[in-house]
């Protein structure tokens, strides 16, 4: 993508865990990248859409800045970048899910999607 296309040029992969339910998790990559999100985890790949499919990006007070939650054709899905102490997490992994989290603030940010609806 050119420098004049803002949405593709931000790039961010990472390592998130899905949030399903009350306490199910499930690991993955979130791929920010040529214009696109992506969710690809171990049961699949859960979405691979243009940016513009993305809504109603949020990063809620009570994930401390380590989670975000968006809605992708219609679906809600909410995310997490701090390792869940089901997949061995502990507390030492809080601040490097807060920075991944901020990453990812910024870069939906650049991207348009803290503001779209």
């Amino acid at each position: 993508m050119s420098d004049d296309d803002p949405v593709g040029s931000v790039e961010l992969v990472s390592s998130a865990w899905l949030l399903i339910g009350l306490f199910g998790t499930e690991a993955g990559v979130l791929d920010l990248s040529d214009g696109r999100l992506a969710f690809s985890g171990t049961n699949g790949t859960r979405f691979d859409v243009p940016v513009g499919d993305v809504r109603y990006v949020e990063f809620p007070w009570y994930y401390f800045g380590g989670g975000v939650q968006f809605t992708v054709n219609g679906r809600r899905y909410r995310f997490s970048f701090v390792v869940p102490t089901g997949e061995g997490g502990r507390v030492g992994d809080v601040p490097d899910g807060r920075r991944v989290g901020s990453l990812w603030r910024d870069a939906f940010s650049k991207a348009g999607l803290l503001r779209r609806r």
